[in-house]
């Protein structure tokens, strides 16, 4: 191989796509920013025409807790991590098991309960189990928490469970599996969580009013995040944050912040709103998750840090809208 560079020696300075030397031959001719996570790889220029920075760029971003694993708890139908732990059951109609859990459910023919994994909620095993006529309901009992701390969601009051099968058939969004809160008083109910900063992320359809994703039983240390009078909504020690921005009425991936003094809101990967200021180091509560998402309304998957996630939140938005196939704004950063 004999480069231009070989042949026409002096340059000041030389910048291409291909091999302009036999000494560069082996080295990266370009430095590429993926706009799913803000990682950047350098590649040769054998490697912009074989294909690798393709395929690079078009990777899956990481599960969100192989990103960060310091999730307080994780909810969802699918599986969060490459390295799932196997966690016992809560109270299985029949024994207890240990398994990759995701959710159980209550079926209404008998009230038995039963603990599923992500791929059984996915493949027709839960439908199958609950039943397909119109008279079969599936209810959530447990959703359990990904992380390691066991903050297990739970709703022992059978009429305030949300649904996952209604009238025979699995609830979908998308074409992936949700859980549907009946709009009046369903919700699940998590294990206190208080941080002086959290990080909430979220994939949600909310296609009306009163729709809350995280919010606390009460007090002035509450933190809630939800849809109301068609805005976007934010509510942290006691006091509510409305900009007037309207909420959208189809499905979202969202982030709710606090770190510090700053507390703002992400809606597919872009502020929706100005960012607030706070007090500092006000200590706020989550206690219950998907309450009320009325109508047609779902939740697929909540995730809960205590920690500033600044620096994870491009990578954790690219994977949860990769999933659930919605697109993140053209403008996010």
């Amino acid at each position: 191989f004999t480069g231009l560079l070989d042949l026409y020696g002096g340059a000041s300075a030389a910048y291409s796509l291909r091999n302009l030397s036999l000494a560069w031959r082996d080295q990266d001719v370009v430095e590429v920013r993926r706009a799913s996570d803000d990682t950047t790889s350098g590649f040769t220029a054998t490697e912009l025409t074989d294909g690798t920075m393709e395929q690079w760029v078009n990777a899956t971003v990481a599960l969100p807790l192989d990103t960060d694993g310091t999730a307080a708890a994780a909810y969802s139908l699918r599986d969060l991590t490459t390295s799932r732990t196997n966690i016992t059951s809560n109270g299985d109609t029949g024994g207890d098991t240990s398994g990759a859990w995701v959710v159980q459910v209550r079926r209404s023919s008998d009230d038995n309960l039963k603990s599923f994994t992500a791929a059984e909620v996915a493949d027709g095993t839960l439908e199958t189990w609950v039943g397909t006529t119109v008279a079969d309901q599936g209810y959530v009992s447990t959703w359990y928490d990904q992380s390691s701390n066991g903050n297990h969601g739970t709703q022992t009051t059978i009429a305030k469970q949300p649904r996952i099968v209604v009238d025979g058939s699995q609830v979908f969004e998308n074409s992936i599996p949700a859980i549907r809160p009946d709009g009046v008083d369903d919700t699940v109910n998590i294990p206190t969580i208080s941080g002086n900063n959290f990080s909430v992320f979220a994939k949600y359809h909310a296609p009306s009013d009163s729709s809350l994703i995280f919010r606390n039983t009460g007090g002035n240390t509450t933190a809630a995040g939800r849809r109301s009078n068609t805005h976007w909504y934010f509510q942290y020690d006691g006091i509510t944050y409305d900009q007037a921005i309207d909420h959208p009425s189809t499905p979202v991936v969202a982030n709710y912040q606090v770190i510090g003094t700053d507390m703002m809101i992400r809606g597919n990967g872009v502020d929706v709103w100005t960012p607030q200021t706070v007090t500092a180091g006000t200590n706020s509560n989550i206690s219950r998750i998907a309450n009320y998402l009325g109508g047609t309304g779902t939740v697929s998957e909540v995730i809960i840090y205590i920690t500033d996630q600044t620096d994870n939140r491009k990578a954790l938005e690219s994977n949860m809208a990769d999933f659930y196939g919605i697109d993140l704004d053209a403008a996010a950063d």
